[in-house]
């Protein structure tokens, strides 16, 4: 019996940042489930205090997902206001990424109710 190959984590993808001083790239890891718990959180805190916006959450997103090549995370969570202040088209360009890593990009999510039979918006009957 064939042994199953045992899939890589964290998964990672390198985005390219030519508007952020540096290698004009970045590594994004797939965030954990802890962590995805941690960013919900985060933001979900600042939308009560009235203090988020889309940079920002964004921003809190990237802050559990820039890494380096050996995928440990560059940013703490106290890192999120420096990382809202940079450019902001490559943190929507990491965050498409962290989609894509995680699963939930649009073609996906439209891919998993293809295959459910269900439909956003669809009701069943009895």
């Amino acid at each position: 019996m064939a042994a199953k190959k045992k899939p890589s984590f964290p998964r990672m993808q390198k985005v390219m940042t030519p508007e952020w001083e540096g290698p004009g790239y970045v590594f994004v890891r797939a965030p954990s489930v802890k962590a995805l718990a941690k960013i919900f959180a985060i933001t979900k805190k600042m939308g009560q205090e009235g203090e988020i916006d889309e940079v920002l959450g964004t921003a809190t997103m990237c802050t559990y997902a820039i890494c380096d090549e050996t995928a440990a995370l560059t940013y703490a969570p106290g890192d999120i206001e420096e990382i809202g202040e940079m450019d902001a088209a490559p943190l929507f360009r990491i965050a498409d990424a962290i989609h894509d890593l995680a699963g939930l990009s649009e073609k996906a999510v439209k891919e998993m109710e293809k295959n459910s039979g269900n439909q956003r918006g669809s009701s069943r009957s009895s």
